[in-house]
């Protein structure tokens, strides 16, 4: 302390508090940190993330187009994008490049970036900025250019086309901006896409009400191949993941077996379960229609793995909208969107990489999951309905005008509904899903 003091009664005090400033500003220049206060730690990168950064093989060219004097949305955007890629490149050290450009640098004599990504896609962004002389046409492109080896793709940072970003989109940017790049890196440097089985054979759908599904999911994504499980022998273990969605007719003990063994052998399964028929063809056709439990014959099979589907249905009032008639004529009806109690909005909690970031749910007729004690079972909940829920019992009635009266607000006080939930188990990975 007394030495402390020395130095700063001296005449050259100056001199080492300039050396202090310079040693601090070279150790802030070699090492890069972010502190992340936010609860669900929305800025700290997943471990997902990490692993795939440190396991690159070759090095990722990463050019992004924020560079420029733009508005201020625009100018935090490029800032978080910036803190982002620091962090990318302390993971992924020599194999992750990044740089940022202005849109009318030139590559060549005579082609320009904004060339080449409107060769690619991109859509720019009038600015139309304001000089002495009059409005001046500026374009803003916010995307990012990744390449690796001979693969090449672009990252939409902003998805908005609006001159001003409102601090609502500026958080919802960030919010998936790791989601973003990491998809599109982990696309373009994957040599083999993991397969995914589509399971066949107990009623699932196969035509256009999963056509998004299969051409806007799996196709793109992933190596994947439909199994019907009443005459595959053995589910093969190439299957990275086995999708089960929305079955209709009852699982034979046979098929309930193979998926068992298929999970003991370390196999993954996404379970896409409706426990209760309801459907808004029936309600349209009627004005009524009751909901009728399905009987697939799973209820032991998913108790052994520590989950129960109750034949409910789930009634919330923070919930999704849905057209009324509310006037006009039969030949010209005035519609109204009110809000629906049967399509509930889940929250999550931020708490696994599958829910990091995300926002409400929507769902329609859903049915909610109890756990149950299970040896070596690690749950996770994902999703889960609002405070002001409350279950129906299979067997109900419900009606196109129920949600036209006002509900006694007390009713649907109860505790918060399981509707998503994670699963380990030893080696193996479950996910039950219930959202149509």
């Amino acid at each position: 302390m007394k030495s402390i003091n020395k130095i700063w009664s001296s005449k050259f005090w100056w001199l080492f508090l300039l050396i202090l400033v310079v040693a601090v500003n070279f150790l802030a220049s070699g090492f890069h940190s972010r502190l992340d206060l936010t609860k669900e730690k929305r800025y700290t990168l997943s471990k997902a993330t990490k692993k795939l950064l440190r396991n690159l093989n070759e090095p990722v060219m990463i050019d992004v187009f924020l560079k420029g004097d733009f508005p201020s949305g625009f100018k935090k955007l490029s800032l978080s994008a910036s803190e982002l890629l620091k962090e990318f490149k302390e993971n992924g050290k020599r194999n992750v490049i990044y740089n940022f450009h202005e849109p009318d640098e030139i590559i060549t004599v005579d082609r320009k970036y904004s060339d080449t990504l409107l060769s690619m896609g991109a859509s720019p962004i009038n600015l139309k900025v304001q000089v002495k002389a009059g409005e001046q046409q500026q374009y803003v492109f916010p995307v990012a250019w990744i390449r690796y080896k001979n693969k090449s793709t672009l990252v939409d940072i902003y998805t908005g086309g609006k001159r001003i970003i409102t601090p609502e989109e500026l958080n919802s940017a960030e919010a998936l901006m790791e989601y973003q790049f990491v998809n599109a890196i982990n696309k373009i440097t994957e040599e083999n896409p993991a397969m995914v089985g589509y399971a066949l054979g107990n009623g699932e759908p196969a035509g256009a009400e999963v056509q998004d599904l299969i051409e806007g999911v799996l196709k793109p994504n992933y190596n994947w191949r439909t199994l019907n499980l009443a005459t595959q022998p053995v589910i093969p273990d190439t299957f990275k993941v086995l999708m089960i969605v929305k079955p209709t007719t009852t699982f034979i003990e046979d098929e309930k077996f193979k998926l068992d063994q298929y999970v003991m052998r370390g196999g993954k399964i996404i379970w896409m379960i409706d426990e209760l028929a309801a459907e808004m063809d029936s309600l349209k056709l009627n004005a009524q229609t009751v909901a009728f439990e399905r009987n697939l014959n799973l209820t032991d099979q998913l108790f052994r793995y520590g989950a129960r589907i109750n034949p409910d249905l789930i009634m919330d009032l923070q919930c999704d909208f849905l057209p009324f008639i509310a006037g006009g004529t039969p030949e010209n009806p005035q519609y109204e969107f009110l809000k629906w109690n049967y399509f509930p909005l889940f929250e999550s909690k931020n708490n696994h990489p599958i829910n990091k970031n995300l926002r409400l749910v929507s769902s329609r007729f859903a049915n909610s999951i109890d756990t149950v004690k299970a040896e070596g079972v690690k749950k996770t909940f994902l999703l889960q309905s609002s405070t002001n829920s409350r279950q129906m019992v299979f067997q109900s009635r419900f009606y196109w005008k129920e949600n036209s009266g006002p509900y006694l607000k007390e009713g649907f006080q109860k505790k918060e509904l399981i509707l998503l939930m994670q699963k380990e188990l030893l080696m193996w990975t479950e996910v039950i899903l219930k959202i149509k």
